[in-house]
C-alpha cells in the first residue's frame, strides 16, 4: 500500500514539474525569439550599419547585433551600476505608419521591448542592472519615446523609419538629459498586413536600446 502511494505522489509531482517548464518556456518564448535574425555582429559604435535579412537590405545608424567580444566593456575600478527606473510607452496615436499617404495604427509596447532589451546590452557590457536605486551612486535612468516617423512606399517596396526619444541619466555626481535618435531602411520590403512590419518596429526599438547603452558605458 505504501509503495502504491508512494508512486501516486510522484506521478503527482511529475506531472507539477512539467506543467511548470511548460509555463516557463511560453513566458520565455518572446524573448528568445523576438531578434532571431540571420544578422552579421558590429560594434555598436561605429556609424553605418547594412545586412540582409530575409533577403532584404537593411540599413540603420547603428548596428542591431552587438557583437559581444567587441562591445564597449566597462572596465571601471568600482562596479557599474544602474536602475532602470522608467521606460515611458510612445503615445498611442503617435503609433502610425504612413502608407500611400495615409496613416495606419499599429500595436506596439514599445517600453517593454526597450526594457528587456537595455537591460540586456548592459549586462553583456559588464554593467550591473540593479533592481532598486536606493544608492545614491546608482546611475538612474528613465527612457521616454518621444515620437516615430515611419513611411512605406508600396511601390518601391521601401521602409523608412526614424525614432526619437529622451534619455535621463541621473546620481549623486551626474545628471544628463541626452535626445536619442535612430534610423532604419528596408528595401525590397513587400506586406500584406501591419503585422509584417513588427520585426522591423522591434529592430527600431533594439537601436534605440544599444544606443542608449553606448552612452552609459561612456560615463
Amino acid at each position: 500500500m505504501r509503495s502504491i502511494l508512494v508512486l501516486i505522489l510522484a506521478m503527482i509531482l511529475g506531472g507539477c514539474a512539467v506543467s511548470n517548464n511548460t509555463q516557463t518556456n511560453q513566458e520565455q518564448k518572446p524573448k528568445q525569439t523576438l531578434f532571431r535574425i540571420d544578422a552579421k555582429c558590429e560594434p555598436c559604435s561605429q556609424r553605418g550599419y547594412e545586412t540582409l535579412i530575409d533577403g532584404k537590405l537593411y540599413r540603420s545608424d547603428v548596428a542591431i547585433n552587438c557583437c559581444e567580444n567587441i562591445r564597449t566593456i566597462d572596465t571601471s575600478a568600482a562596479l557599474k551600476k544602474v536602475y532602470i527606473h522608467k521606460v515611458i510607452d510612445l503615445i498611442e496615436t503617435q503609433k502610425l505608419i504612413k502608407i500611400n499617404g495615409k496613416y495606419i495604427k499599429f500595436d506596439k509596447n514599445f517600453a517593454k521591448v526597450f526594457y528587456e532589451t537595455l537591460a540586456a546590452e548592459l549586462e553583456a557590457r559588464g554593467i550591473y542592472v540593479a533592481s532598486d536605486g536606493d544608492s545614491p551612486y546608482t546611475y538612474r535612468v528613465q527612457f521616454e519615446f518621444d515620437n516615430i516617423k515611419s513611411i512605406y512606399s508600396p511601390g518601391a517596396n521601401y521602409l523608412n523609419s526614424k525614432l526619437f526619444g529622451t534619455l535621463k541619466i541621473k546620481n549623486i555626481n551626474k545628471n544628463r538629459t541626452l535626445y536619442i535618435t535612430t534610423t532604419q531602411n528596408v528595401s525590397d520590403l513587400s506586406v500584406s498586413k501591419i503585422d509584417d512590419f513588427d520585426l522591423y518596429m522591434n529592430l527600431l526599438i533594439k537601436q534605440s536600446a544599444n544606443k542608449v547603452a553606448q552612452e552609459i558605458s561612456k560615463l
